[in-house]
């Protein structure tokens, strides 16, 4: 984990802004994907797909798992903001059965599953999970940079 948007988020403002509510079923992560490609590509932001998408199919689809733990699995939430500097990717589940956090696994080299934050860790400026107060839901975010110049001066 390497921040906190709420920091940020606090005093950045986010001209653009997308949500999308989905089932908890299969299709979902495809649906998800699907959505983010329309918006980067309508926001301009064509340069972020390939990584914004694989960050949208890997937080999406970790809110998945979490919710199919549930009694009865509950919707999981897509959101996308994004300034001139910054993009954010959040996905959103109501499991909070854990007093911890999502963590980067270490997965086997044989292991078909456990490497979706390992990926967001890699891919992402970026990234965290946040609790908000008495909303019943928790956030994994992460942040990609809109200028290529400014990703690369930040590697």
């Amino acid at each position: 984990m390497r921040g906190e948007p709420s920091s940020e988020a606090g005093t950045t403002t986010w001209p653009k802004v997308s949500t999308l509510r989905l089932d908890p079923v299969p299709a979902a992560a495809g649906q998800a994907r699907e959505h983010a490609r329309g918006v980067l590509r309508d926001w301009g932001l064509h340069h972020l797909m390939e990584d914004g998408v694989t960050l949208v199919s890997e937080l999406v689809t970790n809110a998945l798992q979490a919710s199919w733990t549930l009694i009865e699995p509950a919707p999981v939430g897509l959101g996308l903001l994004a300034n001139e500097g910054h993009l954010i990717i959040e996905a959103w589940d109501h499991c909070l059965k854990s007093t911890g956090f999502p963590a980067p696994d270490d997965p086997d080299e044989d292991d078909e599953r456990g490497r979706g934050l390992l990926i967001v860790d890699k891919l992402s400026n970026r990234w965290g999970v946040r609790r908000p107060r008495n909303l019943g839901f928790k956030i994994v975010w992460c942040e990609l940079l809109v200028s290529p110049r400014d990703a690369e001066h930040h590697a």
